[in-house]
C-alpha cells in the first residue's frame, strides 16, 4: 500500500528518481563564454548569412516549427493534466498513474514559470537588439534597461520554453526506461523510450534553430535560452519529486 492507501502497481513502484546536475555549472561557464565571443565575432555574420540563405518558400514551415515553442500551449496542457489527475484521484481510479503524471505536470509548470521569469528579467536588463535591427537599420549591440520587450533578444524565450518542456518529458521517459530495465521484461518499452528521447531532443533543437532562421534571435540567444530551460528543470526535479511523491519530511 502507498501513502494514499491504494495498492502499489507499476506506477507507484517508480519511486523518487534522481538525475544529477553537477555538469550545469561548467555548462554555464562554457555557454556564457560562448555568448561573449559570439556577440563579438559570430552572431552578426551568422545572422547575415542566415538571412541570405532562407527562402520565402520555407518560411511557412519555419514559422510552424517556431510556434511549437509558445509557452501557453504547454502551460495549458500541464494544467489539464493536473485537473485530470485531481478528478481521477477523486474517483479512486488509477491513482498511482494520476500521481505520477501529475508530478511531471507540476515539474513542467513550475519550470516554465521559473525559467520564463529569468528570461523576462534578463531581457530588459541587457536590452540586446534583435537581428532585425541589424538587417534593417544596421544597428547591433545592447540598450540596457530597455522596457520594450519586442526589441530585446537575449536570451530566447521560445528556446527556453521548448527545452524546459522537452527536458521534462525526457526525464519522464528516462524514469520509465529505467523502471523497464529494472523489471527486465520490457525491451520494447526501452526502445520506444530511446526513440522518443531522440525525437524530443531533435524537436527542441529545431525550434531553437528556427528562431535564428527567422532572424528573431542570434545564435547565442538560443544557446543560453535553451540552457535556462534545461537548468530550471534539472535544478527543480529532485526536490520537487521528493516533495510531491514522498511528502514533506518530518522529524521523528
Amino acid at each position: 500500500m502507498n501513502r494514499h492507501g491504494t495498492r502499489q502497481d507499476h506506477w507507484s513502484a517508480m519511486g523518487t528518481p534522481s538525475f544529477g546536475h553537477a555538469w550545469l555549472k561548467p555548462a554555464w561557464l562554457i555557454a556564457l563564454s560562448f555568448a561573449l565571443l559570439a556577440h563579438a565575432f559570430l552572431d552578426r555574420p551568422v545572422a547575415l548569412w542566415m538571412n541570405a540563405q532562407i527562402g520565402a518558400a520555407w518560411l511557412p514551415l519555419v514559422h510552424a516549427v517556431t510556434d511549437i515553442g509558445r509557452a501557453e500551449i504547454y502551460l495549458a496542457l500541464a494544467v489539464l493534466v493536473l485537473l485530470w489527475s485531481a478528478l481521477t484521484r477523486h474517483a479512486g481510479r488509477a491513482v498511482a498513474l494520476a500521481d505520477w503524471l501529475a508530478s511531471y505536470a507540476w515539474l513542467m509548470l513550475i519550470s516554465l514559470a521559473t525559467s520564463g521569469l529569468v528570461v523576462n528579467l534578463v531581457k530588459p536588463l541587457l536590452g540586446r537588439l534583435r537581428p532585425r535591427y541589424l538587417l534593417e537599420q544596421g544597428r547591433y549591440g545592447l540598450q540596457p534597461f530597455n522596457p520594450d520587450m519586442g526589441m530585446n533578444s537575449f536570451p530566447s524565450g521560445h528556446s527556453q520554453t521548448i527545452w524546459a518542456v522537452c527536458t521534462t518529458l525526457v526525464l519522464m521517459l528516462l524514469e520509465l526506461r529505467r523502471h523497464a530495465i529494472d523489471r527486465t521484461q520490457a525491451t520494447l518499452t526501452v526502445i520506444v523510450c530511446n526513440l522518443l528521447i531522440g525525437l524530443l531532443i531533435g524537436l527542441a533543437s529545431a525550434v531553437a534553430l528556427s528562431r535564428v532562421l527567422l532572424n528573431a534571435h542570434f545564435l547565442s540567444d538560443v544557446v543560453c535560452g535553451s540552457l535556462v530551460g534545461i537548468s530550471a528543470v534539472l535544478w527543480l526535479h529532485a526536490p520537487l519529486m521528493r516533495r510531491l511523491r514522498d511528502g514533506p519530511r518530518t522529524e521523528p
